[in-house]
């Protein structure tokens, strides 16, 4: 049965609720919630997180999945999507499973086109109808055709400039229209394309953009800063547009159910009239407050829709029983909620809170006892996390009678490298306030630092200027003439150049700059001349390559003949100099066996060979590949990298690999298991088993054919076993997204033949596979039955005895164990630990 992948959500039918969070994301989630209780929300429907995971295997959904419940909104609205006499809209937003606000993308208006806005006129009104045109253009343009924002925007502001408004809604029909035009021009003059006049394509590509956005460089980068799993995915929810610009009987704002600041409970939040979502938190306009002191608050201009959004916010508030963060819109006096989730609060207006709802018979006291408790790390975000500045802007950048919003503090989160005073310095200086876009903003903080890759700038209530800085991870600081440049460490994890005896194009200052500035290993190609290696010894790269040098040949075409050099063994000489500069040595060869014999007649042995793959790149042939393949770098025994004649020998006659071929096993380290297993009973018939470091499935057969109850997890991703389920994950960074996937079940046996690769450093391997035993045991703690069985691999030296202890406290047995399947030279070994007690766990080892 083809598993669902949309959800339909409105008043008269739910197909969701607030607990399906992973299926249908927050959003999502609480739409279908909120339904289901009885909340005013616009019918839709959600296209679930695993859409996003199929999106992303190249699985898009055709429209003829999505066609039945457009027709669904179509009945519940009384609107056709796509008609041009009555023309029902659509939203595309998106909708995380963890709040992710401002990172992921939204298109409103999806269904309007040159047809469509007739009728939209024709119900609503020109004005109305082309105001709408041209913010669904400006806002499908950059986020679907990925054009530049602010080509867009500078027609609007141009059109406004001319007639001397401040925003869309105090523009003629006429100059809307023209608008309209100049915005379909752009369009078409950079992409060579008509803006899309199909609403089927309008929708689709709509609904993939918001998930190509899961993986967007800020989206990504608040993920890390935030510890998200990256496999969460998004949701899309498709929503029937209410339209808070119809007239000046509509409206829209953010609301939330108690004071953010001061805990008082008493709704707080902001509106403006006729306007759509994004014009509260633009920077552009000046919100309204919806209760005060003031005449121009909601409570007053529309006193009857402000008490029903009051009640609206004592039922979210009690039904999820914590204050909500709620978002809305007017339409025509008619009231709509889009949104809520939990809202954010300071750390002190937290325990106000926590201790009114005590009182209020909202949640028990120990709930607010627990609440307290954890109101540090759950509420106190802007101080934990995001290093949270208190700035009192000068009194000119307050409110502007035209303008703008109120500012009080400033938030700035992600910056490590980047000043922030530089960045409060800048903000400071913009002033006093007439007309500063906070895209325009953005773009003057990005110059403050090279640190700075990207930034986000966008308001949160109450009054905060939010700051999100992306900066770029060091990699190399790169200084030429007084000119400082960050190259990010998302490039390369090392260099190599070539510096060739007539300095064609690397110069020696070039070596030197990077010697001096990158952090990570320099390998430098040279020819084998006294000039060369004298520089070398002064440079002191990670390694140097030894490489013919031709004069005539514009890049390197073959390797060294190894053969005219062996009998003065002159490699021999320069490997055991530059050793004594702690310098590793390479020999560049082509894949010829002949070649590599030569190797075994040299004195002292280089580190690494490197195989010329010239050939095979003029001549992709399988021939080729196979002289490649045949010359592939080993380790021996001393450690060293070298191809050789022994190792491919030794590789055709290994027992192992020939049964696998025989038994259809995909590793050789099945047998591992094989013998584990024979020693110590661990597999039995009827067990919940799970694989760790499953890849690429060795392990995971021999356990199959015992059990038919196995999941194996790796990074990569891995062809189906029968009998096993695959899960793709990063047991490190993302335990909790994994447990969550395990759905609290326990298991009779883990395995992990996990191990990180290797880095050539017997003391770094050994930190870093002992990092995995961790994790994995981590793993065990939380779903390791009473009585179960884990086996761990691990290279021993260091801490593999602590290791080893602590497991000495949670299971009966635990023993040592090397299959005569392993290697001879590796310094691979497994603990077999068995009978677990869970009342032995210690606190978290993670």
């Amino acid at each position: 049965m083809e598993e669902k992948l949309i959800y339909y959500f409105s008043q008269n039918k739910c197909e969701g609720n607030a607990e399906m969070k992973n299926l249908l994301g927050g959003k999502g989630a609480n739409l279908a919630e909120m339904c289901n209780i009885g909340i005013p929300v616009p019918p839709g429907f959600t296209i679930s997180t695993l859409a996003c995971k199929m999106y992303y295997q190249r699985k898009k959904l055709s429209y003829d999945k999505i066609k039945e419940y457009i027709v669904m909104i179509e009945d519940d609205i009384g609107r056709k999507f796509g008609d041009p006499s009555n023309p029902l809209l659509v939203s595309i937003r998106s909708g995380s499973v963890n709040s992710m606000p401002g990172m992921l993308d939204t298109i409103l208006n999806v269904g309007l086109n040159d047809d469509t806005v007739v009728g939209l006129a024709q119900k609503s009104g020109q004005r109305f109808a082309y105001d709408s045109y041209c913010r669904f253009i400006t806002m499908y343009s950059n986020i679907v055709l990925r054009l530049d924002h602010h080509l867009f925007q500078s027609v609007i502001d141009d059109a406004q400039r001319e007639n001397r408004v401040k925003s869309l809604a105090d523009l003629n029909v006429s100059t809307l229209k023209r608008i309209v035009h100049n915005l379909k021009d752009m369009v078409y003059k950079n992409t060579g394309k008509h803006f899309p006049q199909n609403v089927k394509e309008q929708l689709l590509s709509s609904a993939d953009a918001v998930f190509a956005s899961w993986k967007n460089d800020r989206a990504v980068s608040y993920r890390r800063i935030h510890n998200i799993s990256e496999d969460l995915g998004t949701a899309v929810n498709v929503q029937a547009m209410v339209f808070g610009n119809l007239n000046n009987n509509s409206a829209t704002g953010v609301i939330f159910t108690r004071n953010p600041s001061t805990g008082e409970k008493r709704c707080f939040g902001e509106f403006l009239v006729n306007a759509q979502g994004e014009d509260v938190v633009s920077g552009i306009y000046t919100p309204l407050p919806v209760n005060g002191a003031s005449e121009s608050t909601m409570e007053k201009l529309i006193p009857d829709v402000y008490r029903e959004l009051c009640k609206v916010c004592e039922k979210l508030e009690t039904h999820y029983r914590d204050m909500q963060d709620i978002e809305f819109t007017v339409q025509d006096g008619k009231l709509w909620i889009l949104q809520t989730r939990l809202g954010k609060r300071t750390t002190e207006s937290s325990i106000t809170i926590m201790m009114d709802m005590v009182d209020e018979g909202i949640i028990t006291k120990e709930e607010g006892h627990m609440e307290l408790d954890s109101s540090q790390n759950h509420y106190s975000m802007h101080q934990m996390n995001y290093g949270f500045h208190t700035f009192y802007l000068p009194n000119s950048y307050l409110i502007n009678e035209t303008f703008g919003f109120a500012i009080e503090k400033v938030a700035i989160t992600g910056n490590k490298f980047a000043d922030q005073k530089d960045i409060l310095s800048l903000i400071e200086k913009t002033q006093p306030i007439v007309y500063v876009r906070l895209s325009k903003l953005a773009n003057n903080i990005k110059s403050v630092s090279k640190w700075i890759k990207d930034v986000r700038v966008y308001r949160i209530l109450p009054n905060t200027l939010h700051i999100d800085i992306y900066e770029h991870k060091p990699f190399a600081i790169w200084k030429d003439n007084n000119k400082t440049s960050v190259v990010d460490s998302e490039g390369a994890d090392f260099i190599t150049v070539h510096l060739r005896e007539d300095r064609r194009h690397i110069r020696d200052e070039d070596v030197y700059n990077l010697k001096n500035n990158i952090n990570v290993e320099l390998n430098l190609e040279i020819a084998a001349t006294e000039e060369m290696l004298e520089i070398a010894k002064q440079v002191k790269p990670y390694s140097i390559c030894i490489v013919p040098e031709k004069r005539g040949e514009l890049t390197t075409e073959g390797g060294l003949d190894l053969a005219k050099l062996v009998h003065d063994d002159k490699p021999s000489n320069i490997i055991k100099n530059m050793h004594n500069f702690n310098i590793k040595v390479s020999l560049f060869l082509d894949p010829n066996i002949e070649q590599l014999r030569y190797i075994e007649k040299l004195k002292v042995k280089p580190d690494i060979i490197e195989i010329h793959s010239g050939d095979y790149c003029n001549d992709p042939s399988k021939e080729k590949l196979q002289l490649i393949a045949t010359a592939a770098r080993v380790r021996t025994a001393k450690g060293r990298k070298i191809s050789s004649t022994r190792w491919l020998h030794r590789h055709l006659n290994d027992q192992c690999i020939r049964k696998t071929n025989k038994d259809g096993y995909r590793s050789r380290s099945a047998y591992k298991l094989v013998e584990i297993d024979k020693k110590f009973k661990l597999l039995q018939s009827g067990q919940k088993v799970i694989d760790l470091g499953a890849y690429p499935g060795g392990w995971s057969q021999v356990a199959s054919h015992k059990t038919k109850d196995v999941i194996a997890i790796d990074l990569k991703l891995m062809e189906a076993i029968n009998g096993v389920e695959l899960i793709t994950c990063d047991i490190i960074n993302e335990f909790e997204a994994l447990k969550e996937k395990l759905r609290d079940q326990k298991f009779d046996v883990i395995l992990s033949d996990m191990a990180p690769g290797s880095c050539g450093l017997q003391s770094l391997d050994h930190i870093r596979i002992m990092l995995l035993c961790e994790a994995a045991l981590n793993l065990a703690k939380h779903s390791l039955n009473d009585g179960g069985k884990f086996v761990v691999k691990i290279f021993q030296g260091g801490s593999d005895k602590d290791f080893y202890n602590k497991l000495k406290k949670m299971f009966k047995i635990v023993k040592y164990f090397k299959p005569q399947s392993s290697r001879s030279e590796s310094a691979e070994i497994y603990l077999v630990s068995l009978d677990f007690n869970p009342e032995k766990v210690e606190e978290d080892i993670l």
